[in-house]
C-alpha cells in the first residue's frame, strides 16, 4: 500500500483527440497528423528535464497519463517519457502509473506492448455501453468495441483496469443506465467511475440544450440513477471510495486519492495544471506555443496562467473540500498535525448541523459525509468555504 503522506504525482496531459467529443470540456485538438505525437514527445522530455532542475526530491509515486486520447502515443513513445521521468525525478517503487485509453484505439498487441513499456494500470472511456448514447454523446467506438477492449486488457496482462461511465445523458431512462452497470460489472473491472454529464454551453450538447433540441434529466432523476449506482455496485463488492469512484477492495486508484488527500502534483503537456507551494498554475494550453517552448532557451513552458494563490486558510479550507469528497473523510488528528486547525472546534455549528439532518458524521476519528449526503455534496461543502 502506498503511503499516502510522502509523495507526489505525474499528471501529462496528452493533447490529442481523433475527433473532439459533444460534451468535452477539456483541452483538446484533433490529430492531424502523426508526426505530432513524435514532437509532443520531444516536448515532454524537454519540459521534464526543466521541471527536474528545480525539483525538491519529494517521492514520486504515481504517474497519470490523461487526455485527450493517451491512447494515440506508441508504446515507444510511452516508453520514452516514462524513461525520462525516472532519469529526472526518480520513480519509486511500488509506482502506479495509469493511462487513459479509448477503446477504438486499443487491441491486445498494443496493450500488451504498453504494459512493457511501464503502464500498469489502464483507465478505459467506455462511457456508455448503447450505442445510440454513444452516438449522441459523439464517442467514435461502440458498445462491443469498448467489450473487445477490456477483454483485450485482461488478455495483455492488466490486473488493474478502469470504466469511466457517463449517467444523466439527455433521454436516458433508469433501464437504460441498469444496463449498462449490469454491462459493465459481468466484465469485472477491478473500478468504476460514475461521472454525472454536466455540460459548458460552448460544447456541441450544451448548443443543443440552450437551443432546446435537447432536454437535460431533472435533478431527481438523476438523484434516482446515482442511487441504483450505489445499490448495484455494492451487490458486486465495488466499495465506493469517493463521490464518483468505486473499486474493488485494494484497486482504489492512487493518484486519484493524492487529489482528494490535497497533495501535491506536477502537471506536464500543453494545459496541465500543477499545485506546488500553495500555487495552481497551468502549462499554455496552445500546442505550438508549447512546442516552441521545447526549441528555447531557457526554456518556459509557463506562459499559461495562475489558477490560484493561496493563503494558508484557503490551503486548509481546500483541504476540507477535497477531503470530504472521499467515503473515508477526514483524519482529525492528522489534519490537525498537517494545518493546525481543529475542525471540529472551527466548524462546530455547521458541523452539528449536518449530523442532525443526517448528512455527516464523525466516527473512529474521521469526519465524513454519510452515502446519502454524496448526490447534494457540492451544497454541503459550500457551507465549509463561507
Amino acid at each position: 500500500m502506498i503511503n499516502q503522506q510522502d509523495y507526489r504525482g505525474i499528471y501529462i496531459h496528452i493533447p490529442f483527440c481523433k475527433a473532439k467529443c459533444n460534451y468535452c470540456d477539456f483541452y483538446s485538438v484533433p490529430l492531424a497528423d502523426g508526426d505530432w505525437l513524435e514532437k509532443y514527445t520531444r516536448g515532454l522530455a524537454a519540459e521534464i528535464q526543466q521541471r527536474a532542475s528545480s525539483y525538491d526530491g519529494q517521492p514520486i509515486r504515481t504517474v497519470y497519463f490523461g487526455g485527450g486520447t493517451p491512447s494515440l502515443l506508441t508504446p515507444a513513445q510511452i516508453e520514452t517519457i516514462l524513461a525520462k521521468l525516472d532519469q529526472a525525478f526518480g520513480l519509486h517503487s511500488p509506482m502506479e502509473i495509469t493511462m487513459e485509453a479509448n477503446p477504438a484505439t486499443v487491441d491486445q498487441k498494443y496493450l500488451r506492448d504498453c504494459r512493457r513499456a511501464g503502464i500498469n494500470r489502464l483507465s478505459l472511456g467506455v462511457q456508455s455501453f448503447i450505442d445510440r448514447e454513444l452516438h449522441l454523446l459523439g464517442r467514435l467506438h461502440s458498445a462491443r468495441d469498448s467489450e473487445e477492449a477490456v477483454q483485450a486488457a485482461f488478455a495483455a496482462g492488466f490486473d488493474n483496469v478502469n470504466l469511466d461511465l457517463i449517467y444523466g445523458i439527455p433521454g436516458q431512462t433508469t433501464g437504460d443506465w441498469e444496463y449498462n452497470l449490469h454491462r459493465a460489472m459481468a466484465l469485472a473491472p477491478q473500478h468504476l467511475s460514475l461521472y454525472l454529464l454536466q455540460l459548458e454551453p460552448h460544447t456541441p450538447l450544451g448548443r443543443k440544450v440552450e437551443a432546446g433540441q435537447l432536454y437535460m434529466l431533472e435533478d431527481e432523476e438523476e438523484y434516482q440513477l446515482y442511487r441504483t449506482s450505489q445499490e448495484l455496485l455494492a451487490q458486486k463488492n465495488y466499495r465506493q471510495y469517493e463521490i464518483s469512484n468505486f473499486a474493488l477492495p485494494g484497486k482504489e486508484c492512487h493518484h486519484n486519492l493524492l487529489y482528494w488527500d490535497s497533495r501535491e502534483y506536477i502537471g506536464l503537456g500543453a494545459g496541465a495544471v500543477s499545485f506546488i507551494n500553495r500555487v495552481r498554475f497551468r502549462n499554455t494550453a496552445r500546442l505550438e506555443q508549447y512546442l516552441q517552448a521545447a526549441g528555447d532557451y531557457p526554456l518556459n513552458f509557463w506562459q499559461g496562467e495562475i489558477l490560484e494563490e493561496m493563503d494558508e486558510e484557503q490551503r486548509w479550507v481546500d483541504a476540507v473540500i477535497l477531503g470530504l469528497r472521499t467515503a473515508r473523510g477526514i483524519n482529525l488528528k492528522d489534519f490537525y498535525r498537517r494545518f493546525g486547525v481543529d475542525l471540529h472546534q472551527k466548524y462546530a455549528e455547521v458541523i452539528q448541523e449536518m449530523k442532525t439532518g443526517g448528512f455527516m458524521i464523525i466516527r473512529d476519528g474521521y469526519l465524513r459525509l454519510t452515502p446519502s449526503a454524496y448526490f447534494i455534496s457540492n451544497q454541503i461543502l459550500a457551507r465549509f468555504i463561507q
